[in-house]
């Protein structure tokens, strides 16, 4: 007993080919895309992190500057 017999055609691996083709193509851009953004996140994220570094110096400028009110206040 056979099975039964299967034809693929030049035709059809070629179309398949071809599907397959701009499929990747698009995954290609798609990637671009995402490593693009990617990118740009981690460029906004370094602006950010420089721009933290002041605060926790002005908390303790203005902590300091409490203290000493508060004891020139208290003493004087």
């Amino acid at each position: 007993m056979t099975g039964p017999v299967v034809q693929i055609t030049l035709q059809q691996i070629y179309d398949k080919l071809v599907v397959l083709e701009r499929d990747v193509a698009r995954l290609v851009d798609q990637h671009d895309r995402v490593n693009q953004t990617a990118t740009d996140h981690e460029a906004r994220l370094r602006v950010l992190e420089r721009g933290r570094w002041p605060l926790p110096a002005v908390a303790v400028l203005l902590s300091a500057g409490s203290l000493a009110v508060a004891l020139f206040v208290a003493l004087g």
